[in-house]
């Protein structure tokens, strides 16, 4: 783990806006502004000169503290706490740091899902998840054999899903590096075959094309791409679209509309909403 510097400051409101200007430099990693104080943080090894020049003094500015902290790792607490929670109808999420003497049985007629807590979301517990693998789950026929997208992969959660229900080949795209080099080491853990691309749905080739489509963003993310999605389908084929509020509802359904999909059922869990679409080829 890495570390950094915390310089704490007894600043009068009066000078606040300049002494966090004197402040700013080459190694500040971020200001914290109370009420009368200003917190500095600084990679270590990399903070100025702890001594203020004598006008700030004369400011009534004082350093009462200066301490170094050891960067953690925020999720630590919560893998440490966490414990498998069943996944749709057939699957068993754990979202613990995995090793194979350490796993707790699963239970009968569920399969299991390697998802250690990287990050907040993508173990399986978010109810826009949730909702997306009941739409695969009851896509069952449809999906095994089927090219797959997972459009918006993240952790890889619902490529692992597709695998199992007999999906391939499956293509999983995540823009965000980061979570696609997640869904990667997941992809190990899991022993899945999907091919995980780090890009937009740019890197898709225009002549590529997917029996089923699923994608789990938020609308707001997903609606400017929904036509784009809809070229990806081949006829008849089956798109699910999960990550939208109930209050988003009807927007989320007209702009499917206006893509040329047609709507053929609805789930919903908490405020939140995942469709099944299909191409319009009337």
């Amino acid at each position: 783990m890495g570390s950094y510097v915390q310089r704490r400051y007894r600043v009068p409101a009066a000078w606040h806006d300049m002494l966090v200007a004197e402040l700013e430099g080459p190694g500040l990693l971020g200001l914290e502004s109370l009420d009368d104080e200003v917190l500095a943080y600084y990679r270590r090894g990399t903070e100025p000169d702890a001594r203020l020049a004598d006008e700030w003094w004369e400011r009534g500015v004082r350093m009462v503290g200066s301490r170094r902290i050891v960067e953690r790792d925020w999720l630590d607490q919560y893998r440490s706490h966490a414990r498998p929670l069943p996944l749709g109808a057939g699957f068993w999420a754990d979202p613990r740091e995995w090793c194979a003497d350490g796993a707790e049985s699963v239970p009968d007629g569920r399969i299991l899902l390697r998802l250690p807590a990287r990050r907040a979301f993508g173990t399986g517990s978010h109810e826009s998840t949730r909702l997306a693998t009941r739409w695969l789950e009851s896509l069952a026929p449809r999906v095994r054999g089927a090219r797959l997208l997972d459009l918006g992969s993240g952790s890889g959660v619902l490529s692992f899903v597709a695998g199992h229900l007999g999906a391939g080949p499956i293509v999983a795209l995540e823009h965000d590096f980061a979570s696609a080099m997640l869904g990667r080491v997941n992809r190990s853990l899991n022993t899945s075959a999907a091919m995980m691309i780090a890009g937009s749905i740019d890197a898709l080739s225009a002549e590529v094309s997917f029996d089923v489509v699923v994608v789990n963003i938020l609308f707001a993310h997903l609606k400017p791409l929904l036509p784009a999605v809809s070229g990806l389908l081949r006829p008849c084929g089956a798109l699910v679209v999960s990550g939208a509020l109930r209050a988003e509802a009807r927007d989320a359904e007209d702009a499917g509309r206006d893509a040329g999909l047609v709507v053929r059922g609805t789930l919903e869990e908490g405020e939140w909403v995942a469709w099944h679409l299909e191409r319009d080829v009337r």
